[in-house]
């Protein structure tokens, strides 16, 4: 039967049945069918202590035995206060209120609804709007839905429902930034406030990761000079730490990298160690003291029914002792080693054609694709290999639990960059397949009868398809390139090799001061001999990390041609083909520029490139 649960940012029309899950320990959950999937986002990055954590459930039952829940309004209960105490003990100094509601859109209705109040109350009643910025996501809700990414956000269908705010540009100063780049997004930040001050009430951001809305890492000096800019302005400064907080970015709180007291500060996800919903919006004297008064307008209408529940505020406070006795920021720092090891610092992953950028902040790790297309199916991928994966549009991202184990941690990235190789091959295979299927008979007789326009043909679509792979973007990655490169060779080797088999190839291969020589390449595919040798000869790795980006695009395309040649003409030394063989062969118009007379126009779809 179907279940009549509606699911969150599902195609209705096109979604699976989704998997039921029956339990969990540590970083992993259990499903119906029996399968241990290892969850490399905690649960929306709210489960940082993993699952079962045998502290945080003895605390909610222990709690529920005493009080489950009770309202807020004009009343109190022990464990709302304790927790209460606690924020302000860890948060920046100088957040000494807390308002709690039931989840992290919520609570940043909460900051927003304060701020215009605290504006109103202050004398500023022109102060209506929030500045937000590109990028951002801070929720689902009405009032959220209208300070998120307007252009590349969820929300636009809602755009005539929603108030209209202030956008600045997202910052791309990265986290180790110079102070001339910050200084270029503080400009951009500082151009929208001065033209826009006397109505604006509050900037609204995510410091340093912007989470939903990309994994956008930035740096602490951006936080130093919005602070700055906001006191200016008269402006106050909301920080949501929804996804950032309780140790995400690496530090308790990501405004501790840059020692920055917001105005406003919103918490949620690890509040409660993800085991119950929870958030709380905590704020300076400031902003507090402006709410005492006799008018009417100084009461704060806000009041969710399960603000401040006692189970949360409970597990929340146990939560936290975990977190501190068993030294979570440094099981954090061990997590943050890792992923730059596995991650950041793969050149092949960096070097990969479908990879725009790789990123690592904290216990946060994202991959982005260049397209959202390039990750569809990365989901079936990784379960089948035992973890769950959800990317966001073209951001595959990892949030672990941060008690991960290295070996759980490694077995997480192993499955992110196997997206990319391992899947990407089979899919160029596949690009492939319908090639020799349909030109299979062309190579009846072991590869040197069949028809040659049908051989002709099917080279230049191989060398279109590795022309598209093998662009050369990042020189400092070419060794990353070249091993991509040979790897997919033996990829094609399996597809064509029943059909490369001429024996006795000889290869001279000339770049200027350096010179490749195969000679008796032994059956039964020389095209793989080849490469091998063009790939691990130590003089051309080192030559070619040196030349520039046209120069390793010539390589790319060379390695094309290599296979052009061989499934085109096999029967002829690659050094002594015919002259007018050698006159309309790309090969040559790319590996041999200077023996190249005679027209172009054997492969037009390539010539630009030469």
């Amino acid at each position: 039967m179907t279940s009549p649960v509606w699911h969150p940012y599902a195609d209705l029309k096109h979604q699976t049945p989704a998997p039921k899950v029956v339990g969990g320990d540590g970083a992993h959950f259990v499903l119906e069918s029996g399968e241990r999937l290892l969850d490399a986002t905690c649960s929306w990055w709210c489960m940082i202590h993993g699952y079962a954590h045998p502290r945080l459930v003895a605390a909610i039952r222990e709690q529920a035995g005493e009080l489950c829940h009770v309202m807020l309004g004009g009343l109190t209960h022990e464990p709302a206060d304790r927790l209460a105490r606690e924020l302000v003990r860890i948060t920046p100094a100088g957040l000494n209120h807390v308002f709690y509601s039931d989840s992290g859109s919520v609570g940043m209705e909460v900051a927003m609804k304060m701020a215009l109040q605290y504006q109103v109350l202050t004398g500023n009643p022109g102060k209506r709007k929030m500045l937000s910025l590109m990028k951002a996501y801070h929720g689902d809700t009405t009032g959220c839905m209208a300070v998120c990414d307007p252009e590349e956000g969820m929300h636009g269908l809602f755009t005539g429902l929603l108030p209209q705010h202030h956008f600045a540009p997202a910052p791309n100063a990265p986290y180790d930034a110079t102070a001339e780049q910050v200084e270029h997004d503080l400009s951009a930040l500082r151009e929208v406030l001065e033209r826009h001050h006397d109505e604006i009430a509050a900037l609204l951001m995510e410091p340093l990761l912007q989470a939903a809305g990309g994994l956008n890492m930035t740096s602490p000096d951006y936080i130093l000079g919005a602070r700055a800019l906001c006191d200016e302005f008269g402006v106050l400064l909301i920080f949501d730490e929804v996804a950032t907080g309780f140790g995400r970015t690496g530090k308790l709180f990501a405004a501790d990298h840059a020692g920055v007291t917001p105005d406003i500060m919103v918490l949620s996800k690890g509040l409660t160690g993800g085991y119950l919903g929870h958030a709380a919006t905590l704020a300076t004297d400031r902003v507090h003291d402006a709410f005492i008064g006799d008018s009417e307008h100084h009461a704060f209408m806000h009041g969710p029914t399960f603000m401040g529940n006692p189970l949360a505020c409970r597990v929340a406070l146990e939560s936290l002792r975990v977190f501190e006795e068993e030294d979570y920021l440094g099981k954090i720092t061990t997590l943050n080693q890792l992923l730059r090891r596995e991650l950041l610092d793969d050149r092949a992953l960096n070097a990969h054609p479908a990879v725009a950028d790789v990123r690592v902040l904290g216990a946060t790790a994202v991959i982005e694709a260049h397209a959202a297309e390039e990750l569809k199916g990365v989901a079936s991928f990784a379960r089948e290999r035992g973890v769950w994966l959800r990317p966001i549009g073209r951001w595959l991202y990892t949030m672990p639990a941060y008690i991960t184990s290295e070996t759980e941690m490694v077995k997480i990235t192993d499955v992110m960059k196997a997206w990319f190789f391992e899947s990407s091959r089979q899919h160029q295979i596949t690009l492939l397949a319908p090639l020799v299927d349909q030109r299979g008979d062309a190579f009846a007789g072991g590869g040197v009868n069949g028809h040659y326009q049908e051989k002709i043909r099917l080279a230049c679509d191989l060398a279109g398809v590795f022309k598209q792979r093998y662009r050369f973007t990042k020189p400092d990655n070419v060794r990353a390139q070249l091993a991509a490169l040979i790897a997919d060779i033996s990829q094609l080797n399996t597809a064509f090799g029943k059909w490369i088999t001429q024996p006795g190839i000889h290869c001279r291969t000339r770049f200027k001061d350096f010179t490749v020589q195969v000679q008796d390449v032994a059956r039964p595919c020389p095209l793989m001999q080849i490469i091998n040798v063009l790939g691990n000869h130590a003089d051309l790795e080192a030559l070619l990390l040196k030349r520039s980006q046209r120069f390793m695009g010539r390589i790319g395309l060379g390695a094309t041609n290599l296979i052009s040649a061989l499934i085109i003409k096999p029967q002829y030394p690659l050094g002594i083909v015919p002259p007018a063989f050698r006159r309309r062969h790309l090969l040559y118009r790319v590996l041999f520029p200077q023996a190249v007379t005679g027209a172009k126009g054997f492969y037009p779809a390539l010539d630009a490139d030469t």
